[in-house]
């Protein structure tokens, strides 16, 4: 296994002080190995705060970005740095003239559980039509409405200001087990005119 930074959340500390970090862990036996290295503490800026404060329900957030997203037809994306993105920098994409997909995961693994999902959508002339879908352990799920493949014709908004878009609620049911690794497609389709973006997904766990 390679070694990589694991995300243990977004804190929101309002008082100074000391700040420390612990683990602990169950009895293991000689097979099974805890490794403790590096913690890297990286503070957000009072933007990030600002679009996290906008999510219109409270609960445990899970957060994916564009910075690691994987696209198809890559050479129809472009990387737009603008304020309105989280961190300051989005993907889009301007009527492609073939399918085009990008995909975000979380990797290290959610909860199982019920969640509301939204993209969060910068200013953008956003007409294209998309459609999003999620997988749990690579198998496609449908939302509480039946749905596998949430469409908005009309795009992803026209907006005055940046905001977030509800994509649905979804279950993930326990017999994936206590976490679950989970991906957002988001897919666009050729020949059409307008932009798409794919930016920040986040997962708020009911």
């Amino acid at each position: 296994m390679q070694d990589e930074w694991r995300s243990i959340g977004i804190y929101d500390l309002q008082l100074p002080g000391i700040l420390s970090v612990s683990t602990s862990w169950e009895a293991r036996d000689e097979l099974s190995i805890v490794a403790v290295d590096r913690v890297l503490i990286v503070k957000h800026d009072e933007l990030a705060r600002l679009m996290l404060s906008q999510l219109p329900i409270q609960g445990e957030i899970f957060l994916m970005d564009d910075a690691a997203a994987e696209v198809t037809s890559g050479q129809y994306w472009n990387f737009w740095q603008n304020n309105e993105c989280w961190g300051k920098e989005c993907q889009v994409i301007d009527s492609p003239p073939v399918d085009a997909k990008a995909t975000l995961r979380y990797h290290q693994g959610i909860p199982n559980g019920e969640y509301e999902i939204y993209a969060w959508i910068p200013r953008l002339n956003g007409t294209i039509p998309v459609s999003y879908s999620l997988f749990a352990s690579g198998l496609l799920m449908e939302n509480d409405a039946g749905v596998s493949a949430v469409e908005f014709n009309n795009g992803q908004g026209q907006f005055v200001n940046a905001q977030w878009l509800f994509l649905g609620t979804w279950a993930i049911p326990e017999r994936f087990g206590e976490t679950v690794s989970v991906a957002i497609e988001m897919s666009v389709p050729a020949n059409e005119d307008g932009e798409a973006v794919i930016d920040a997904i986040a997962l708020v766990r009911k």
